[in-house]
């Protein structure tokens, strides 16, 4: 009984600890993507990212805020800052990064 206790909450585990892949997108494409308060470049527009690199350990746990900092920068636009937010979950699955992020750009 004690093993299938142990082999069940592995297997809750993880199940919510899977990455997800985000589309990231701007109208217009090519902007810079910037993430986290020390502004790493993680590519151009449009891409596609795992979020959860982003995050510490104990985050990618559910033990820390589940939010994450963008900027996007194009040149002959305003910068755009916008936070991300681990949403859903539930007592099995634990919150997941939204599959698709889309930001408009606005002209200087």
């Amino acid at each position: 009984m004690k093993k299938i206790a142990v082999a069940l909450i592995i297997l809750i585990f993880a199940v919510g600890c899977g990455s997800t892949r985000t589309a990231i997108r701007t109208e217009p494409p090519g902007a810079t993507v910037m993430v986290g308060e020390k502004e790493k470049n993680i590519g151009k527009t449009p891409m596609y990212y795992d979020l959860d690199k982003e995050l510490g350990f104990g985050q990618n746990l559910g033990l820390g805020t589940s939010e994450l900092l963008m900027k996007f920068i194009l040149e002959g636009y305003e910068d755009e800052v916008s936070t991300i937010q681990k949403g859903g979950g539930s007592i099995i699955e634990s919150p997941r990064w939204p599959s698709d992020i889309f930001i408009r750009l606005r002209k200087k």
